[in-house]
């Protein structure tokens, strides 16, 4: 039966786990770190927990030892340590291998001169091949390298060895394992991909060890045996097919089309790395920073050290490196110790990664360390990473960020991170260079888990496959808890969808459907064998609300097999440890459905950049970062957050100015997804939100050059002001055609708008930085770009250039000021009239929805917006949420051809807070020294409530109706000052309850009395127009 989903706490992991502080840039100093640049003003004393009666004075202490505590744990050097990495390993090649194929009519068993006939798109064939082991012979080491065009599975005596997503990735695997006394059987499940006929094959390589210096070779030849037809069962992985038809040697290892194209990653497990250390005396305080690259997990005497996931944070490694720092109160005694570290890849290191969506990097894993261990009278001893460190191969087999990650209990050497353990086998590390950027430390919140979910349901659609249902699409990792024999293997593989789906819902029963996350990925775990088991993935993450497990029973099925047992599979949930600062809630039950809807696809897209989606690509798209930005804002702090995108947009900016869609740019798309101006705006619009949200005067000084040579670039690549285009309102809706690339709006205007906006927050920038000549030269240019735009897009009178629908183009004219004086009302009803045409549809998309909305909201249709948003039928958030799905999908439709975990569309969210509830920032005062509060009681609403903890602390709105009596109560913070607007039918009907100190009435405008709120408590009613 299925049941809610139980979010439980993050469970405890049975090892005990050091405490880490960050200590190199605390929370609330980056804040105002402005203020003691400048001198402009300090927070409130509790803002650090100091009694108030201390006063001002301690709040001035205690900011400037944090300030100098970061300058000097904010060191671009971690003393003498060395960059460190394994020895490079054995070369491993297809030397001798050839690429085969089932012999077909008039197929000779010989090289192909002139090439074989191509093989038909979506031809699957079954390859075997028999080899012996001596009797009484050891194998010291067995290693496969194969690939298969387009698709391949590969078993070796029954066991699952290798996935191939691409014949252009060669796969990697070390089976000893796997290999026994006399007979052995290699099987191969290879699919041709494609449209029409092309090239497909089988090359592979065995290469056995015996413990005399004997050399067993396997390779891919006409020895090998196929089958045209699918075998009945799963026995033909590890028994000889009774009939089968012979192979054929269609090219050597690199001949024909495929050449030595492919790529061969090593075999070797990913590195373990371990120190031994003596402390002179005891120790009650450690600080250790450290960065391993692409990922680490760091252990000291076999306790894992923190409770990060997936550090360093990813960046443009040529320009910036992360190290994170972790501070130890446990006492340590005198004595032995060990430093322990696992390595991962990431984005650093994609080579041989079954899945790698365009990100090819293949850079050598290397650590760096600085370990710190104070003593009671102040003695401090030191250790570092160096030569002396001591590696060998790990027992994670495969890790891709975007395809899973294998791991094999029988390859960790118990007691490898402690004291005590003989390394003498290990082989000595090498130092090495760093990758090359500046070593600095962490700048954003690290990645943690958070919410745990257990299963809703369990289902059997297949025999020996299991669903597990958790109830909530999260981007996470498995947690598994299984037993059963050692070398057997449970695979759990990922899914947001089930196949036997109603047309755009949730509601499938049938094996999992990875539409929209991208194959191969899946997480694959081989058992020591013994005792209970757990594991949980340490350097891969996806998307998934489904998990199907093969290769396992559930505890309490029928298990005539054998197989292991799994006692329990969880979803853990992973994303920035940002704190949530915000909530809103309202009497509308389905708004507050659609929040929740679009608050896990935030959850899920907050990581190291603000992904796109978890699970797919995991890249930094740009438009949403500023796009979304209010609405994740206003819940979540991205304080450090915003200034580290600012630095990933500015590390990936090239010497022409030109900011790519993506940061940091790891991938190398074409065309417009290379490049379009409303992506790069980032660069320019983030450092900017940094310092009206935050008041970061030191984020937008450090962006100012990057943010000044994007607006430079557009001035330049712009003829007659009008940028190159790219993508433009990506997504749109309701054209009927293939979502993509803007239909309704021509993508000139949307990036023009662009670059008005960019121009025009430049100048601003600059007057804050105090630089007048810039301020004047682009307030000079954002005026120029204002005039070109109308005169090329406006007809005159009511509607800018559209076609078909005019709510994005005249959405960005009205909301950026573009629309000229006394056009402003026409050019909003030309919006209004479309949409209530449309059924009250909205059509902009991924770039125009922000702007749709702020046109409504800020020129009083917030009526409209209610309308849209109350929507159910298709192509509304209502029909999402309405269909089972339970995080924002990347289409309004919720095609689910694509991902059901993009945060790109939710705008509402920033309604929500900034409109119903009222609260949003005040560009008079930033970082909510000032800010505005204007509720809006609209639609069908009876009340509404919201929170946010400014950088003042906590700011509250929550107001009521009954009939046209309406009843507002607010929190001001101490050392802000609000603006409220307060709607009612005149100022004659407001009424303050209680004192009414630090409230000051300025004037009646526009159905609202505007007061002047200090500090405090404050509760106002009024009567309301209905």
């Amino acid at each position: 039966m299925r049941q809610p989903p139980a979010a439980l706490a993050p469970a405890l992991p049975k090892r005990r786990v050091y405490p880490s502080t960050w200590i190199n840039e605390p929370v609330r100093l980056k804040r105002y770190r402005h203020l003691l640049e400048s001198g402009r003003g300090l927070p409130h004393s509790k803002t650090f927990g100091i009694p108030e009666r201390w006063g001002w004075r301690a709040s001035v202490l205690l900011l400037v030892l944090i300030f100098w505590s970061v300058a000097l744990t904010g060191a671009e050097t971690l003393g003498t340590a060395k960059w460190i990495t394994a020895p490079t390993p054995e070369a491993v090649d297809f030397e001798g291998a050839n690429w085969i194929w089932p012999a077909e009519p008039g197929w000779s068993n010989t090289p192909a001169k002139p090439p074989f006939p191509n093989v038909d798109a979506g031809a699957v064939r079954w390859f075997q091949r028999t080899f012996a082991i001596p009797a009484g012979a050891s194998v010291r080491r067995a290693t496969l390298i194969v690939t298969a065009d387009n698709l391949g599975d590969i078993w070796l005596n029954g066991r699952q060895v290798a996935v191939i997503g691409a014949w252009e990735q060669a796969q990697a695997a070390e089976v000893t394992a796997e290999i026994r006394p006399g007979e052995n059987l290699l099987a191969a499940r290879v699919e041709n991909q494609g449209t029409t006929p092309n090239e497909a094959g089988l090359l592979l390589k065995l290469k056995v060890e015996l413990e005399k210096g004997t050399v067993l070779t396997v390779v891919s030849d006409a020895s090998w045996k196929a089958v045209s037809a699918r075998p009945p069962d799963e026995g033909w992985k590890q028994t000889p097919f009774k009939t089968s038809h012979p192979t054929v040697v269609v090219a050597k290892w690199g001949e024909r089309y495929w050449a030595k194209k492919p790529r061969i990653p090593s075999s070797g497990g990913l590195p373990l790395l371990r120190k031994n250390f003596a402390l002179q005396q005891p120790a009650s305080h450690a600080v250790i920073r450290v960065c391993g690259l692409g990922h680490f997990d760091l252990f000291l005497d076999g306790q894992k050290v923190g409770d990060h996931f997936l550090d360093p944070a990813w960046s443009v490694y040529e320009k910036t490196v992360y190290y994170s720092t972790f501070e130890l109160s446990t006492e340590l005694s005198a004595g032995a110790h060990t430093l322990g570290v696992m390595l991962g890849k990431g984005f650093y290191n994609t080579s041989g990664d079954r899945r790698v969506h365009g990100v090819n990097a293949n850079r050598p894993l290397k650590l760096i360390l600085e370990a710190t261990f104070t003593s009671a009278d102040g003695s401090r001893q030191t250790v570092l990473s160096d030569g002396s460190w001591k590696t060998a191969p790990g027992p994670i087999t495969h890790s891709a960020i975007l395809g899973g990650e294998d791991y094999d209990a029988r390859r960790l050497p118990v007691g490898w991170d402690q004291p005590g353990f003989s390394d003498a086998a290990w082989q000595a590390v090498v130092e090495t260079e760093g990758p090359g950027g500046t070593l600095r430390p962490a700048l954003a919140p690290p990645m943690k888990f958070h919410e745990v979910f257990k299963p809703v349901g369990i289902d059997e659609p297949a025999p020996g496959i299991f669903v597990y249902d958790f109830g909530q699409n999260v981007s996470g990792v498995p947690r598994l808890r299984v037993r059963g024999q050692a070398g057997q293997s449970i695979r759990l593989v990922p899914a947001e969808q089930r196949h036997g789906m109603s047309p755009r819902r949730n509601d499938g029963k049938g094996r999992v459907n990875q539409a929209g996350v991208g194959k191969p990925n899946y997480f694959q775990y081989t058992l020591r064998g013994g005792a209970e088991e757990s594991w949980t993935p340490q350097f891969s993450y996806t998307g998934f609300q489904y998990l199907e497990m093969e290769g396992g029973v559930p505890d309490g099925q029928p298990n005539p097999e054998g197989k292991p047992v799994v006692m329990a599979l969880e979803s853990a949930h992973v994303r920035s440890a940002a704190r949530v600062i915000g909530a809103f809630e309202c009497s509308n039950p389905l708004f507050n459905r659609i929040d929740r809807l679009v608050d896990w696809a935030v959850r899920g897209n907050l990581a190291h950049v603000l992904t796109d989606c978890p699970h797919r690509e995991k890249l930094g798209w740009l438009e949403v970062a500023y796009l979304m930005g209010p609405s994740m804002a206003a819940r979540y702090d991205l304080s450090r957050f915003l200034s580290k995108i600012s630095r990933d947009c500015a590390d990936s900016q090239r010497p022409d100015g030109l900011v790519p869609t993506v940061a940091p740019a790891y991938p190398a798309f074409q065309g417009g997804f290379a490049y379009t101006p409303e992506w790069g705006a980032a660069a320019v619009l983030v450092p900017w939100q940094a310092y009206e949200w935050y008041g970061d005067r030191a984020t937008l000084a450090a962006a100012f050059p990057a943010m000044k040579g994007f607006v430079d670039y557009l001035e330049k690549t712009s003829p007659n002001l009008v940028p190159r285009p790219g993508l433009g309102d990506w997504y749109d809706y309701g054209h009927g055609k293939p979502v993509g690339a803007s239909q309704f709006t021509p993508p000139e205007l949307s990036a023009m708008a662009t670059f008005y906006r960019c121009a025009r927050t430049v100048a601003d920038s600059a007057r804050i930085l105090g630089r007048d000549a810039e301020q004047r030269q682009y307030s000079e240019l954002a005026a120029r770009i204002a005039h070109a735009f109308n005169a090329r897009y406006f007809d005159g009178a009511a509607e800018y250039k559209n076609h078909g629908s005019p709510q994005t183009a005249n959405g960005m004219a009205l909301a950026l000021g573009l629309a000229p004086a006394g056009t402003e009302e026409a050019v909003l009803g030309r919006i209004i009239e479309d949409i209530r045409r449309r059924g009250n549809q909205q059509t902009a998309g991924d770039i125009g929805h922000w702007y749709l909305l702020r046109a409504l909201a800020e020129n009083g249709r917030s009526d409209v917006i209610f309308d849209l948003t109350a929507r159910t039928n298709l192509g509304s958030y209502g029909f999402i949420v309405n269909s089972g799905w339970t995080s924002m999908p990347e289409a309004w439709d919720a095609n689910t051809g694509a991902s059901m975990n993009h945060c790109m569309l939710g705008h509402i969210q920033e309604w929500f807070f900034g409109w119903v509830a009222g609260i949003r920032p005040d560009p008079a005062g930033p970082g909510f020294q000032k800010f505005i509060l204007d509720p809006h009681p609209v639609g069908d609403l009876t009340w509404a409530r919201a929170r946010h903890d400014s950088p003042h602390g906590r700011i509250a709105s929550e107001w009521k109706r009954d009939g046209n009596n309406f009843d507002f109560k607010a929190t001001v913070p101490s050392g802000a000052a609000a603006l409220i607007r307060l709607p009612a039918e005149n100022a004659a009907s407001v009424s303050v309850i209680g004192e009414g100190k630090g409230l000051q009435f300025l004037r009646f405008e526009k159905g609202a009395a505007v007061y002047d709120a200090r500090p405090g408590e404050h509760h106002l009613t009024s009567k309301i127009k209905l």
